[in-house]
């Protein structure tokens, strides 16, 4: 959608300059040129801002430069646009091989109960149609499979590009909190948005369990 904070955002970024390095042109095709994390982007990556006010837009749009540019390949990171991805590519009728990617249980994504009949319908009748279905873990594959119905063996368990260079030297730095004092007491780190979705509320009743045995902390992070 746009270069908002995310987990998914920040991938796309990892898997932009891994491709580049491997010597692929990248496209980040965007719904809106705009956020936080648009200075992260390889200055070898063309931004296509589609200047999407919404899904039917992002839609017009797509096919328009599908049509033009014909990608080898276009990897969608979100449910919504990941179905305008396949019906824009059936639509254009191009060799564009188009490959989903989900990170979430979509069954567990909050909706009312007919938003959720039709969300259903559609991620079951459309994400069969894709090239190909990647989820970043095995409990999401499951999921994904029992919900929309599809074959275990069509979907593809590729875990997030999260260790990079610029992590391992980040590692390195030293971390100005008391929790982190040389007292050999272990701290748990969670990291993430603080919503329902994250589910910080089971680690922090698993944290209890575990300070009634052994010494031990725990930092979170996020915003919400």
């Amino acid at each position: 959608h746009d270069f908002g904070v995310g987990g998914a955002e920040r991938v796309m970024l990892q898997l932009a300059r891994g491709f580049i390095g491997l010597g692929y042109q990248v496209d980040l095709v965007m719904g809106r040129d705009e956020g936080p994390l648009l200075s992260e982007v390889h200055p070898q990556a063309r931004i296509i801002d589609l200047e999407a006010g919404g899904p039917l837009t992002m839609f017009v749009k797509l096919i328009w430069y599908l049509r033009i540019e014909r990608p080898s390949a276009l990897l969608s990171p979100f449910e919504v646009t990941s179905v305008i991805a396949i019906i824009a590519k059936r639509i254009c009728r191009v060799s564009t091989r188009v490959i989903v990617r989900i990170s979430v249980h979509i069954s567990k994504n909050k909706r009312t109960k007919w938003k959720k009949i039709v969300e259903k319908l559609i991620v079951s009748s459309v994400y069969p149609l894709a090239d190909g279905i990647v989820t970043v873990s095995h409990g999401a594959a499951r999921d994904l499979s029992i919900y929309a119905g599809l074959s275990p063996a069509r979907i593809r368990v590729i875990n997030n590009p999260v260790i990079s260079d610029e992590l391992l030297q980040a590692a390195q730095q030293a971390v100005q909190h008391p929790f982190f004092d040389a007292d050999n007491v272990p701290v748990v780190l969670g990291v993430g948005r603080l919503t329902e979705q994250k589910d910080f509320s089971t680690l922090i009743r698993a944290f209890d369990i575990l300070r009634e045995s052994t010494p031990a902390r725990l930092i979170i992070l996020g915003d919400g």
